[in-house]
């Protein structure tokens, strides 16, 4: 179970991310407002973003000059960052309320996989149905 969460950076201390790993965020929303999701470092860095806005079910992508992927740095402690800018991002930024898990995949000794999973709340009818944004990670590359 869940505990409803501020979407102004989330901390993924609990289950950091391991060394060396390439990480890939993506979601996709349903609101009228325009949702984003980042991820930055311990330093306040942006290492990925996406940005989407569509009542109906519309991914959600990086904005020009950003990127979905990032390669994870050994002893760094990443926070992600869950929110709206609202009226088609002529409204200021706000934070959305979030539920976050965690899950992995795993055989033996080994993690193949892991995610951190995160729906969002923009409004008042708390649906959590504004943004879903997984960020995710796999053991191995190429």
């Amino acid at each position: 179970m869940s505990t409803p969460l501020s979407g102004n950076q989330i901390s993924l201390s609990a289950n950091p991310i391991p060394a060396n790993v390439i990480c890939v965020l993506s979601g996709y929303c349903q609101s009228a407002y325009t949702q984003f999701a980042q991820v930055q470092d311990q330093n306040g860095n942006v290492v990925a973003q996406i940005t989407g806005g569509s009542i109906a079910p519309g991914q959600m992508s990086p904005p020009t000059g950003q990127s979905i992927s990032f390669k994870a740095a050994a002893g760094t402690t990443y926070t992600v960052s869950i929110g709206n800018t609202g009226n088609g991002g002529k409204s200021p930024k706000a934070y959305n309320t979030v539920l976050a898990q965690y899950q992995t995949i795993a055989s033996g000794t080994s993690t193949y996989m892991g995610v951190w999973l995160f729906i969002s709340e923009d409004g008042a009818d708390k649906d959590f149905n504004d943004s879903t944004v997984q960020l995710s990670w796999n053991l191995f590359s190429g």
